[in-house]
């Protein structure tokens, strides 16, 4: 199974999105067979640091704000479909909406931009209330750190709730 890890958005921050991702990742490069199995997957060439067996993979796009919405939906089921990826995870709520030849899954850390709108920018409660619902649809698997995140994950969106799961 050929599995790649969205690396693009959690670079830019130094918080819990971050530790979650490097953690994961380094958890993974432990495995045996980590090179064959596992890949990150950027649309800037800045591979993660510190990983010995995963490899890495750019499909570059400009890095604008825009990238989070285009790049996830127009550059990377492409790509993924093309080099046979079998589950592309998105550590980050920036996924794809479009249709892809490989199974989505994606990581909701909380949908606080829905919940409490004047503590976020406007275009974080935009993508949220506009964009977000579309890609978690199209998830196959929606994983999220606690029972209260997956409580307002589906009382925020109409998901079956087998498709939301808990991983601390």
């Amino acid at each position: 199974m050929k599995i790649g890890i969205t690396s693009a958005f959690f670079q830019h921050y130094r918080a819990g999105t971050w530790f979650y991702t490097l953690n994961l990742l380094r958890a993974f490069d432990a495995l045996p067979e980590a090179a064959k199995r596992f890949c990150t997957i950027d649309f800037l060439d800045r591979a993660v640091p510190g990983l010995e067996h995963i490899r890495h993979r750019t499909f570059p796009f400009p890095d604008t704000k825009l990238a989070k919405i285009f790049w996830p939906n127009l550059v990377l089921p492409r790509v993924a479909g093309r080099d046979k990826f079998d589950v592309i995870h998105a550590t980050t709520h920036y996924g794809t909406f479009m249709p892809c030849r490989y199974r989505n899954v994606i990581t909701v850390t909380d949908v606080s931009p829905l919940l409490h709108p004047e503590t976020h920018g406007r275009g974080q409660v935009m993508y949220h209330r506009y964009i977000l619902p579309q890609v978690l649809k199209r998830a196959d698997a929606i994983i999220t750190i606690s029972h209260s995140s997956k409580k307002d994950i589906l009382s925020c969106f109409r998901l079956p709730e087998k498709k939301v799961h808990v991983i601390h």
